[in-house]
């Protein structure tokens, strides 16, 4: 008997793209092709009517924006030299920003987190604030540009490695819940919602956002993923069913379109 197991996260947004920093490297034609597609996805955005009377009034609509992610592929030592430069955090910020108006996005979100430790917050905190400074700074489009961040699930407690204070400051926190068996050879639950009874070992999406907001983080800032995966486990027993019971070792890993059909 197979167990399959889907994460309970909220969607990635449409369109959304990843990338390295601050090396990007793209090809011409491509940027060229993505630029084109973006202004055009763009222009549904936003609107400005002109009435009669010479008033103008500007609607936004319901369309998804376009948000570049950004994962940093330095080592940690690198990525501490980079953010004790503040002239080197400046130039950074000018490079994703003009990175994301060459392409035509509406915002970036920061995949750095395997990187960051107590020794680059107060760094970190400050490239954030230069950052967000930069892409609201003569934005290319009436919507505006946003920042963000990427946060794996196992990150708790914020305090010790961010300012929560510039993370308050962002458009929004992405909550990236994962995990795989703390034994691989018994039954789990994938990034269960909520805590489950008997399992204090699983850490529920529900703690954790409880956890960051104890840590001073706004509710009001978290964004949920759902990444299309899920995990599938071969059960030693198919009569002996629950978490934590006899499984084989190894355990697959579902793609999208298996995770559909299922």
């Amino acid at each position: 008997m197979r167990v399959r197991t889907l994460p309970m996260m909220a969607a990635e947004q449409e369109g959304q793209a990843q990338a390295d920093f601050p090396n990007v490297r793209c090809v011409h034609c491509a940027q060229k092709r993505q630029k084109r597609r973006n202004a055009h996805l763009r222009s549904k955005l936003c609107a400005t009517i002109d009435f009669q009377n010479r008033t103008k009034k500007t609607y936004r609509s319901r369309a998804k924006r376009l948000v570049i992610s950004l994962r940093c592929s330095m080592q940690k030592e690198e990525f501490a030299k980079l953010m004790q430069s503040a002239a080197r955090r400046l130039k950074l910020a000018a490079s994703i920003r003009s990175f994301v108006d060459r392409l035509s996005y509406n915002g970036v979100e920061l995949r750095c987190a395997d990187l960051l430790s107590k020794s680059t917050k107060i760094q970190f905190a400050h490239f954030l604030r230069v950052l967000n400074k930069e892409m609201k700074t003569k934005s290319s489009d009436i919507c505006g540009n946003t920042v963000s961040i990427r946060l794996s699930a196992w990150q708790s407690d914020l305090r010790p490695i961010y300012d929560v204070m510039a993370l308050n400051s962002l458009h929004q926190v992405v909550l990236e819940p994962f995990t795989v068996p703390l034994l691989p050879d018994t039954a789990f639950v994938n990034s269960p919602l909520f805590p489950i009874s008997n399992q204090t070992s699983i850490t529920s999406i529900d703690t954790i956002i409880h956890r960051w907001e104890s840590s001073g983080l706004m509710r009001s800032k978290i964004l949920l993923q759902i990444p299309s995966y899920g995990m599938e486990q071969l059960l030693v027993n198919r009569s002996d069913v629950g978490i934590g019971r006899p499984t084989e070792k190894e355990y697959a890993v579902m793609g999208q379109a298996e995770v559909i059909f299922f």
